[in-house]
């Protein structure tokens, strides 16, 4: 996992010193390559409710003390 991370951190440093007429050529690879992956369209996860019932209700509502 850590490979990966630091794979993805090296391929963002590399995207930013890109010249800007190449992001689209190097857009539609990325796209290619996740239409060949499969990956192409997945809808992101979501986070609604994953503190629920991690004992955060009992916390006394600070805004109200404002």
């Amino acid at each position: 996992m850590q490979i990966q991370a630091l794979r993805k951190s090296e391929l963002k440093k590399k995207n930013d010193w890109l010249p800007e007429k190449m992001l689209g050529e190097i857009g539609k690879l990325v796209n290619k390559f996740l239409l060949e992956a499969g990956t192409e369209g997945q809808k992101p996860t979501r986070l609604e409710g994953i503190w629920q019932d991690k004992g955060f209700e009992k916390l006394a509502d600070i805004e109200a003390g404002l």
